[in-house]
């Protein structure tokens, strides 16, 4: 029962993140600044495409285990959980990269 919420979580969370990124992604284009950043508001697109960057390689590191998992599941749901995990954590890779072109122009 508690893999079963663990996957559940890992899966909704991820879903929620894909479609939340190119939201952020037009706030941050419209000119939007959290409140609490303490730099020039025009120097915030820069720090949240660095930011971007550790967040995508942690989301490739993630989409990696889970697909490493995969051959170690006991059951068939599993492999298939595992699998979904780790396809939805490489599509937030590739949403995070398309969202940091949008800031950064495709030359940066």
């Amino acid at each position: 029962m508690w893999m079963l919420i663990k996957e559940a979580v890992a899966i909704v969370a991820g879903l929620v993140l894909i479609f939340y990124l190119p939201i952020q992604t037009r706030r941050i284009i419209g000119g939007w600044v959290p409140a609490n950043f303490t730099g020039d508001a025009a120097d915030y697109p820069a720090f949240w495409a660095k930011k971007a960057i550790g967040f995508m390689c942690l989301a490739i590191g993630i989409g990696v285990v889970f697909l490493a998992l995969i051959p170690a599941a006991d059951g068939a749901r599993e492999s298939i959980a595992d699998l979904a995990i780790a396809a939805i954590w490489l599509v937030i890779a590739g949403v995070t990269y398309w969202c940091r072109r949008q800031i950064t122009g495709p030359l940066a």
